[in-house]
């Protein structure tokens, strides 16, 4: 199967894999930000309450990686880091699929706390797959697993725990005045106050009887389950859900004001999708909603491949279109257009323009007001991660499946569309890029976090000073201690050690954090003068992507005309040894 020729079938076997993907990537600046904000700092997923997914942040103008922050692996793979990051004054949130929420320095990439959520089954906690929000204002951040978490963003202590009744979550919370937003997979839209956690309002998703556009039965089989980020207006919460409905609930007081159904079918035919337990047809609601203030419009995807451009307020035409015997406010389609595949991913709206990707593998920029498009590109994978904007450019991450994992990281020109840089690896890049302050974070299924920029803390691999000993039986110890000076992580490196230029030792390394030391040793027999030789060299692999001149091939040479010192080859006291040789090292 080549990239680009994926049949029906697998479009619905990668769609069941996408379901368990769904993690935060649900769901142009317009509202105000909560308090304590900087210009470049990402509170949430979407960035905003008004979900535009764009900030002012500057961007990172090419591939240059910055760091590499590594999760823990759990007991099962569940995928690494599928949400986007929160950043707040230098500090990256994020939640992983092994139950960790992560606080990490940003200019290093070192962790400053994390928290694991219950367990599910003993010993394998929650895999959080939305995206964490940071609440300044109230010191919060706020984790969706099992259930809605509050920690301390300080140390990272729980604060309180919020129930629902599904089993995962996958919204990610938005919060404004003291009030947490959530969808959940239980049917309901929840509104919590975020200082206690406790219960404000719930709204019944799935509850109309009649697809509004049809007139015919709303296929339930989903239950209403909401996936999609709420959206939040001066006065209503907007929030798709799995039945095929988009709703304004009124923030307040949690009633409904207007809704909006969309027709359930497979892109191009009349034809529902059901796989499992879930429809899997159009309609359904991945996107989350991109609200445009200035113009009161509201903006989102669906799985049939339509792009929608409503307005904010309802349609009040006096018209029973429900057909439930009663005149209901609906929504208001301004403009629409049809792409060639499903749509799962949010859009964002930046000055302007509406942009999002359809697994037509196409990026699409509309005009917000009219729905001209202004450009289209296509795009390797298929995209699964939110649309974000920055700094003149649109990010978006995608996905396939060829025998391995495949992920790709797209830097779009905000004008014109053109690529401006990409970067390829071989795990699943189904997270949403995160920009900030001319960086880009974007997480992967292999448990890392990666950062994009230019001037990063790079690894630095050295040989420390050779020794080399006579044991009791005659021969020899050639010893060497291998470091990182750099300030961060290094790739696994090669050992290599000479004798007269024929190599006798070759081993391959684990990845060294900064600042750490191991030794490498060979035992063997030296005659008379020898020339050692010790050279580590640092294997560049393509999730770390250092570029060649950065590559160190550190070496250190050592003539020996017999031996520097006796140490015996009993293993205490040939510890012993090696640890002197450590300090000598050190000392020399």
């Amino acid at each position: 199967m080549s990239r680009h020729d994926i049949t029906f079938g697998n479009r619905i076997l990668i769609l069941a894999l996408l379901v368990i993907l769904m993690a935060g990537s649900f769901g142009a600046v317009g509202q105000e930000e909560p308090a304590q904000m900087y210009e470049q700092d990402w509170p949430k997923f979407r960035h905003n309450q008004s979900n535009t997914g764009t900030s002012q942040a500057e961007a990172p103008d090419s591939n240059e990686l910055y760091w590499v922050f590594e999760g823990e692996r759990g007991q099962y793979d569940m995928l690494g880091f599928v949400s986007s990051a929160a950043v707040i004054d230098h500090v990256i949130y994020a939640g992983c699929a092994n139950g960790a929420v992560y606080a990490i320095d940003e200019p290093s990439g070192k962790k400053i706390w994390e928290y694991v959520v219950n367990d599910w089954i003993e010993g394998v906690p929650f895999p959080i797959w939305s995206s964490v929000g940071v609440d300044p204002e109230q010191g919060h951040v706020y984790a969706a697993a099992d259930n809605l978490y509050c920690l301390n963003m300080t140390d990272g202590t729980l604060q309180w725990i919020f129930e629902t009744d599904s089993f995962w979550e996958f919204s990610s919370p938005t919060y404004e005045d003291g009030v947490i937003y959530i969808g959940s997979m239980d049917g309901y839209v929840y509104a919590v106050n975020a200082e206690d956690g406790s219960e404000i309002w719930m709204f019944e998703t799935g509850e109309r009887e009649y697809n509004p556009l049809t007139g015919e039965e709303v296929n339930k089989e989903a239950g209403g389950g909401v996936v999609a980020t709420p959206a939040v207006g001066p006065d209503l919460v907007y929030i798709p859900d799995f039945d095929e409905n988009v709703y304004a609930i009124d923030k307040e007081t949690g009633d409904l004001v207007w809704i909006q159904g969309f027709e359930d079918t497979v892109p191009g035919t009349q034809t529902p999708i059901e796989w499992g337990p879930f429809d899997m047809g159009a309609g359904e609601g991945f996107s989350s909603i991109a609200i445009d203030l200035e113009d009161e419009m509201i903006f989102l995807g669906d799985t049939a491949g339509k792009v929608y451009g409503m307005t904010m307020a309802a349609d009040d035409n006096g018209q029973d279109d429900d057909f439930d015997g009663r005149v209901d406010n609906e929504g208001h389609v301004v403009w629409e257009y049809e792409t060639g595949d499903a749509i799962s991913a949010s859009p964002a709206f930046y000055d302007g323009v509406v942009y999002i990707s359809s697994w037509d593998q196409t990026m699409y920029a509309f005009d917000g007001t009219s729905g001209s498009m202004e450009w289209s590109e296509s795009f390797d994978g298929f995209p699964w991660g939110s649309v974000t904007a920055a700094d003149g450019t649109v990010f978006q991450c995608t996905l396939d499946y060829d025998g391995s994992r495949l992920g790709w990281v797209y830097a779009f020109d905000a004008d014109s569309g053109d690529v401006a840089w990409t970067f390829e690896q071989n795990e699943f890049m189904a997270a949403t890029p995160t920009p900030y302050d001319g960086k880009l974070i974007v997480g992967d299924t292999g448990y890392r976090l990666i950062m994009f920029g230019p001037d990063g803390p790079k690894p630095d691999l050295y040989v420390d000073d050779i020794i080399v000993s006579e044991t009791e039986d005659g021969d020899h110890i050639i010893y060497s201690a291998i470091g990182n000076k750099g300030g961060i992580r290094s790739p696994p490196a090669e050992v290599h050690i000479y004798v007269n230029d024929e190599l006798v030792y070759n081993e391959t390394y684990d990845p060294l954090e900064g600042n750490e030391l191991v030794a490498a040793n060979v035992k063997l027999s030296l005659d008379g003068s020898s020339d050692i030789k010790v050279t580590v060299v640092q294997r560049p692999e393509a999730w770390y992507h250092i570029e060649e001149e950065n590559t160190r091939n550190n070496d250190k040479t050592l003539t020996v005309g017999g031996f520097t010192q006796t140490i015996s080859s009993r293993p205490s006291l040939f510890m012993i040894g090696l640890v002197l040789g450590i300090i000598i090292g050190w000392v020399v």
